[in-house]
């Protein structure tokens, strides 16, 4: 969650419950935090850092840089990144801890080109950060949560603190700045459009550093993050697209389960779901203000959910 590494590695889920089921890669050619990485479905992984972008080749596991062609956004992280049919990387929000900058652009870099380009401007939603994405089949990229980049509050902070996300996170304020999950933004890789939609269903609470993967059936499923130093309500709960407006509905977890996790990633295998990595707590309480703190509660444990078999109850 914190601090840079050069590490990167992949996890054999077919190892999974053995004691050795990761394995390093060669290491990146630049330290990240906050990054952004994508795969293009094919043999090649991106990582955007900042505004520069990286690609591994799975087959000789080598790292190189794309270059930057077009007109290459201003750096930035806590950004978001998705890839869409085409193999465009849809890159939005994020911010500049030097100049103070919160983005509330859209730019993609075209993989098959290696050249950046805008997206639409027109509609566009106010900044913001730490929040997920998800595209959908028909070219739609979905926006939920995060940390609303246009506050005062968020302004009056020392973005040249090393510990400025610490003090962030730890901040009583921090639930007046986030985006309630009910507000989705709605981007249209297609046509262009900015929109937003009201989903209906559970009061879902407002959160940062979560995960959201798509499910096959339509589902978005949301897992975990933080608002303040505590851990929002639910743990985890399900975004069906399928219908309009979209209707969220809460999940049960067991009892195996990270009830409180935040700052983790989380991908799908067909029907499992993974959680890896991130802090968890044992009462819901987060604290992030010194290290000590933080390497105590990270989390060294790999969660499996069976979407097929558990999406109707949630449980691990």
């Amino acid at each position: 969650m914190y601090g840079r590494t050069y590490q990167a590695m992949y996890l054999d889920i077919s190892l999974i419950g053995t004691p050795n089921p990761w394995y390093l890669l060669s290491d990146m050619p630049v330290s990240v935090s906050a990054a952004n990485a994508v795969f293009n479905g094919n043999n090649t992984v991106f990582l955007i850092n900042l505004n520069m972008v990286y690609a591994y080749n799975i087959s000789n596991n080598k790292w190189y840089q794309t270059g930057s062609n077009g007109i290459v956004p201003q750096s930035r992280t806590q950004a978001t990144a998705v890839i869409d049919k085409s193999r465009k990387i849809w890159y939005f929000g994020g911010i500049n801890g030097t100049t103070r900058i919160y983005f509330n652009d859209i730019n993609y870099f075209d993989t098959n080109t290696y050249s950046w380009s805008f997206g639409s401007t027109y509609n566009a939603p106010t900044s913001r950060f730490n929040m997920v994405s998800i595209i959908l089949p028909n070219g739609k990229i979905l926006y939920i949560g995060g940390v609303d980049g246009s506050t005062s509050f968020i302004h009056s902070l020392s973005m040249n603190d090393k510990n400025y996300l610490r003090a962030l996170l730890n901040d009583i304020q921090l639930n007046d700045v986030l985006f309630h999950l009910n507000k989705i933004l709605v981007y249209d890789t297609l046509s262009g459009n900015w929109s937003a939609v009201n989903a209906v269903g559970d009061n879902i609470q407002g959160r940062g550093l979560f995960t959201a993967v798509l499910v096959p059936d339509g589902n978005i499923l949301i897992y975990g993050g933080n608002n303040r130093k505590e851990s929002p309500i639910p743990t985890m709960a399900a975004l069906n697209t399928n219908t309009s407006p979209y209707t969220w509905t809460t999940k049960t977890i067991g009892q195996n389960a990270p009830h409180y996790i935040t700052g983790h990633v989380a991908a799908i295998n067909e029907t499992p779901m993974i959680i890896a990595f991130g802090a968890t707590s044992y009462n819901g309480t987060f604290d992030f203000t010194t290290s000590y703190a933080l390497i105590n509660n990270l989390n060294y444990n790999i969660y499996t959910l069976n979407i097929q078999t558990n999406l109707n109850d949630g449980d691990f």
